[in-house]
Formats: C-alpha cells, structure tokens, sequence
C-alpha cells in the first residue's frame, strides 16, 4: 500500500533520508524550511519559539485535536487564531493550522450564536487557568491522552526524577 503524501512528506524524507525534490527552488526552500523541523522516535516536530517542540499531525489527526481543543476541553467557542494559539500551546502544529481554525470556528453554531456576547463580557484579570492558579502548573487535558503531545509523548520519569534532584541540590 503506498503511502499517501502530506504537506510532511518531503520535510520527512529530506530529514530522514537526505532526500531532495529535483526542481532547485524547491529544494532551496525545503532545505531551509527542514531547519525548523526534526524526527524524534519516528513522529515529525516543529521547533516552536514559545514552545519547545510542537507534534506535526494532519488529516484526521488534526481534526481530532480541534475539535477536542475547541469543543470538549476547553469549551469556550472562542475564535479561529485564538484557538489555533491554544492548540500550539498544547503541543500540536500543521501546515494550515490558523485557515483550519477560521473554518472551524465558521461552522460552529455556538460561535456564531454568541460571539457578541463572549466579546462583550468582562474576563478575568489573572489571565490564568483556576488549575495553574492552584497547583502552579499546567494540567494534561483530555486531548493529550487521545493525541499525547511532546511533553507526554516523550516524558522519561526516571530522567526526570534525577533532574528534580539536581534541581533541588541547586536551591
């Protein structure tokens, strides 16, 4: 069965086999775009500047995280760059993730329904979440069990024991 051809492909195979496209700009512009990018245990990662590394999915992956994002963790029908700003915080990129985002947004009923109403009312001064207020960290949303993100995916609990106590020793 032969492998079907995503915006990854060519960023896979030039980072994985050194593999080129043969027209020269493409190349050019692949190997500078490939910068960003690298393979770990075989799944594709961007390099974010906010974040350490963002999990490359698409397709029906992608749809997923949106969806879940969008819908069932945080359900707050916010809109389309804000919510593609919380999937990047998460942990998850594609190559149209801000225009997969709008479209959403645009077909949800809720969001059109109540946009007024969400612009139009006060937020909270804290811009914090009541869990990271309370425990000081980040809490794992349903959407990394389903799809783990980098920090689940590639978490080494003994690694990470060992640099706790290095950590304390610091103090």
């Amino acid at each position: 069965m032969e492998e079907q051809r995503t915006w990854m492909s060519p960023l896979i195979a030039y980072l994985r086999d050194n593999k080129l496209p043969e027209d020269l700009i493409e190349a050019k512009k692949l190997i500078k775009d490939a910068t960003r990018y690298i393979i770990i245990g075989g799944e594709l990662y961007r390099k974010g500047f906010s974040f350490p590394l963002l999990r490359c999915v698409e397709g029906e992956e992608a749809r997923y995280v949106i969806k879940e994002v969008h819908e069932e963790v945080y359900d707050s029908h916010i809109g389309g760059r804000a919510l593609a700003s919380k999937i990047a915080r998460v942990g998850y990129y594609w190559s149209k993730l801000k225009g997969d985002c709008k479209e959403y947004v645009k077909k949800c009923d809720k969001c059109q329904r109540f946009a007024e109403s969400y612009h139009t009312t006060p937020h909270s001064s804290t811009n914090e979440t009541p869990f990271r207020l309370t425990y000081g960290t980040k809490v794992v949303i349903p959407v990394e069990i389903g799809e783990p993100s980098p920090q689940i995916a590639l978490f080494q609990p003994t690694e990470n024991e060992d640099e706790i106590r290095v950590n304390l020793d610091l103090l």
